[in-house]
């Protein structure tokens, strides 16, 4: 820093993004617009309400695991320092603080047609309410997974007998996305694991 000044702790990115609703199972990170000193950050992380937590790092994301769940319809602030130092061992002066509020719960399930197991794609509030069709009108809808975070569904959708391709929708958009565009391949049973990024399925050719 020019002048012996002193830097100021800074983030280029915070999930959930500030201000926004998210799920109670949420990814929490911070990714730091320097190089840290990992160490000098443990004590100086803070949520509100209180959540137990352990640290995580990549790099220079500093990811925060909540070991218990997020409470739903739940306003949470996250502030990190002051206290933390860079790489260099230079102390950095600030905090990074944002919030962010959990959802209720959703329930998503299949609305078959007619005599067939497979249907159209909806979600609902728990009590039924505010139910919303997440698949185009007339899908036929034979499997689905949640992503781990709420963000998104994966849906498997049969075209005939021998051919399913699978589709994506976000939380928050009305509109899906076919992921695959196949004949004669049959994606079923979508499974997300611990992340939102990956998805294994089961093909049959």
């Amino acid at each position: 820093v020019l002048g012996g000044g002193t830097p100021a702790l800074r983030a280029r990115t915070v999930l959930p993004a500030a201000d926004s609703t998210a799920s109670t199972a949420a990814r929490i990170a911070v990714t730091f617009a320097r190089p840290m000193n990992q160490d000098s950050l443990n004590g100086k992380v803070f949520i509100e309400p209180a959540v137990p937590f352990e640290l995580g790092w990549l790099e220079n994301e500093m990811q925060i695991l909540p070991l218990t769940p997020l409470q739903p319809d739940t306003a949470y602030t996250v502030t990190v320092g002051p206290g933390a130092q860079d790489s260099t061992g230079a102390e950095m002066s600030g905090t990074v603080t944002w919030s962010f509020r959990t959802r209720q719960p959703r329930l998503a399930y299949i609305v078959p047609m007619g005599m067939q197991p497979s249907g159209e794609l909806w979600w609902s509030q728990q009590d039924g309410s505010d139910a919303v069709r997440l698949s185009t009108e007339n899908q036929q809808v034979t499997s689905f997974a949640a992503a781990p975070d709420g963000s998104a569904i994966v849906y498997a959708v049969e075209e005939n007998r021998t051919t399913a391709n699978l589709w994506r929708v976000d939380v928050g958009s009305p509109t899906p996305v076919q992921i695959t565009k196949e004949s004669n391949v049959y994606y079923q049973a979508p499974h997300y694991g611990t992340s939102a990024d990956m998805v294994s399925v089961e093909v049959r050719r």
